[in-house]
């Protein structure tokens, strides 16, 4: 049996930030991410509240992925409330991971549609509920732990963020396809 070498992990992780940090960075200006979230209608529109505010949060990874997508659905509409993930999250994603989510346009949507939910989720909402439906389709299931609420697994560290009407609760996971 081979054992991986533990100082390798590090590095193996450190390589997967870079990749991430890399691509979003790389995403920005004319050459952008432009994975159609809105079902295809052509529709364009990045709510810059939304961004900003991911940005001043210190969620810049979650910012960046939002900032290079086609948020058309979401254009006038403020009746949506945004998972996000924040930095570790991303951070936490093994190489091949993050190689996944960046490797299309089309991934990566997925990857934000499902921290994406229809409507407002305030946190006095959560109570009551077994789970929520992601816009991807995807089910999160909704507990409540003695560390505080999780959604999809993930804990929810801030909630109920409110830049432009849209809602924001931070979380420390990115629910992968």
């Amino acid at each position: 049996m081979t054992r991986m070498n533990p100082l390798r992990r590090p590095a193996r992780r450190a390589l997967g930030v870079i990749v991430v940090v890399a691509f979003l960075a790389s995403c920005g200006g004319d050459g952008g991410v432009s994975a159609d979230l809105d079902g295809g209608d052509g529709a364009s529109a990045t709510p810059a509240d939304l961004v900003t505010e991911l940005n001043e949060r210190g969620l810049a990874s979650a910012a960046s992925a939002l900032e290079n997508l086609d948020l058309g659905e979401l254009a006038g509409t403020e009746d949506y409330t945004f998972l996000a993930p924040n930095d570790e999250a991303f951070l936490a994603l093994s190489v091949d991971e993050a190689v996944d989510v960046m490797a299309s346009d089309e991934t990566l949507g997925i990857v934000m549609k499902n921290h994406l939910i229809e409507g407002r989720l305030e946190f006095d909402d959560l109570n009551g509920i077994e789970s929520i439906t992601a816009m991807s389709g995807k089910e999160l299931a909704v507990d409540m732990t003695p560390e505080g609420p999780t959604i999809g697994g993930a804990l929810v560290s801030e909630t109920d963020i409110e830049p432009g009407g849209r809602l924001i609760h931070i979380v420390d996971k990115v629910f992968l396809p």
